[in-house]
């Protein structure tokens, strides 16, 4: 397919709760046809036991030393959502787009670090059978 869906954890929890929603909706669900590529897996098991856990927010300061200001946690976003709604302030709500944005960034710098460390990791079997 042209087109691969890439999340930390959502093959667990963000795809089931929206092949649900969609179903509720009655609509069909874009996201079961898609090749589903989910980084916490490899995260995990490349970098289990070198932090106190594997969670995005962990990874992003620890491996690639992002540190995010003002950002509104993603638990947070539904409630800021509703309050829109309700005639809040979009204050809260450009901080969501702004934390998601921050994600896909981790996200394509996640999986540029894990290429970079098994063709490393690779190179290094290489050069150890060689000689």
């Amino acid at each position: 397919p042209s087109t691969v869906l890439s999340s930390y954890n959502g093959r667990c929890y963000d795809a089931p709760l929206l092949k649900t929603r969609y179903r509720l909706a009655r609509r069909g669900d874009p996201i079961s046809a898609l090749d589903h590529v989910d980084l916490l897996f490899p995260t995990r098991r490349r970098y289990r036991g070198t932090w106190e856990n594997c969670r995005l927010a962990t990874i992003e300061r620890q491996l690639l030393l992002i540190a995010r200001e003002d950002d509104l946690p993603g638990s947070e976003a539904p409630a800021a959502w509703l309050s829109y709604l309700r005639g809040g302030s979009a204050r809260n709500l450009r901080r969501v787009g702004e934390h998601n944005h921050q994600d896909v960034v981790t996200l394509a710098l996640l999986f540029l670090r894990l290429v970079q460390a098994e063709a490393d990791e690779r190179a290094e079997l290489a050069l150890e059978a060689e000689g």
